[in-house]
């Protein structure tokens, strides 16, 4: 049996090609999936929990009826309204802005099933934690990065691929030639 070898060409112009798939999924993937949020980002998000959820002091200064807001909090109504805000951040951000908006409640009591209660529980450690701030920049240069490295990863891994496994069909073939000779007895 002769073995046909994938011309080098070939091989390597499969190999970039699947690296440079590689290097723009990488690229997307971690430009979508940031580390952290840009400062205007958080402003937003701080400045609309400020307006939507007035402090009770802040409601008597406006002449505001101070309202049960708590029992909105306890069935829901308030948590969606916190869920809405806080849903364009990155994971442990909105955690903190989750916990700065229940800063905005005086009242005590546990809160309805709607609600983690650890993050009910520890909100006054979890607003003073620091927001996770990447630039735009960052996002770029960490996304390039990323990408790059995976489509080097990639393209040697499909060259040695596309390089090793023929070798190997070879070998294999050409041992169960040897054995089905063996057999026949010739």
């Amino acid at each position: 049996m002769e073995w046909k070898k994938i011309p080098s060409k070939t091989r390597l112009l499969v190999a970039l090609i699947l690296g440079g798939v590689a290097l723009i999924t990488g690229f997307v993937i971690s430009l979508n999936n940031p580390y952290g949020n840009t400062i205007d980002e958080t402003q937003q998000v701080e400045n609309a929990i400020n307006e939507e959820f007035a402090t009770d002091e802040e409601m008597i200064k406006k002449g505001e009826k101070k309202g049960d807001r708590f029992a909105d909090l306890v069935y829901g109504v308030e948590f969606e309204k916190i869920e809405e805000i806080t849903g364009p951040l990155v994971y442990t951000n909105q955690r903190i802005a989750k916990a700065k908006a229940l800063l905005r409640f005086d009242e005590n009591p546990i809160p309805s099933y709607s609600f983690d209660y650890s993050l009910w529980t520890n909100r006054f450690d979890i607003s003073k934690q620091d927001w996770k701030i990447q630039s735009f920049s960052s996002r770029i240069l960490t996304g390039t990065g990323i990408g790059f490295g995976i489509f080097f990863a990639t393209t040697i891994i499909a060259y040695l691929i596309l390089t090793i496994v023929p070798w190997l069909w070879y070998c294999l073939l050409n041992r169960i030639s040897e054995l089905s000779q063996a057999i026949r007895g010739r």
